[in-house]
């Protein structure tokens, strides 16, 4: 049996965790949000967040299976979102749809 360092089994893990976060789906785009950036929680999440960017508050909503959150973050907010404390650790992500 290999022995696996422990980088390589963090990194190895959070590939893991990326690529499921990724396969989870945000509910469907209305007229108001389709020019939002969606961003996902890169690890399933046990409660609902709230953000204020700029003055305008931000609410999380949940995947079908209420294992990842997401945001819809609009336009004139998704720079303030990708400094904020939870994009730069990596605590969401951007959605790739």
């Amino acid at each position: 049996m290999a022995i696996i360092e422990k980088s390589d089994k963090a990194s190895a893990i959070k590939a893991v965790k990326k690529v499921a976060a990724s396969k989870a789906t945000p509910a469907p785009k209305n007229e108001q949000r389709k020019s939002n950036t969606i961003y996902v929680s890169s690890d399933e999440e046990i409660v609902r967040l709230d953000i204020t960017l700029r003055g305008q508050r931000y609410r999380s909503y949940w995947d079908e299976d209420r294992e990842y959150l997401f945001f819809s973050v609009a336009p004139e907010h998704t720079e303030a979102f990708e400094m904020h404390t939870w994009f730069v650790q990596g605590r969401f992500m951007k959605h790739e749809a």
